[in-house]
């Protein structure tokens, strides 16, 4: 995603957004780059966020994940 600040400088940024399947809970952050790393990070700030880690879960848009 990218914005624009009212000088009109660029930020580029992704959106990380957990959900839970019964119970709609969400985690959201922004990161700035799409690494194994962020990825694994967002992950366990999520988990710890929701409190444990679900048997299964599902990831949308992997071909997105460098």
């Amino acid at each position: 995603m990218v914005m624009h600040d009212k000088f009109g400088k660029r930020y580029q940024f992704n959106i990380f957004l957990y959900v839970l399947h019964y119970s709609k809970m969400k985690y959201i952050t922004l990161t700035w780059d799409r690494k194994q790393d962020t990825l694994f990070q967002c992950l366990k700030e999520s988990f710890e966020h929701t409190g444990g880690v679900p048997r299964l879960y599902i990831f949308n848009g992997w071909r997105n994940i460098h």
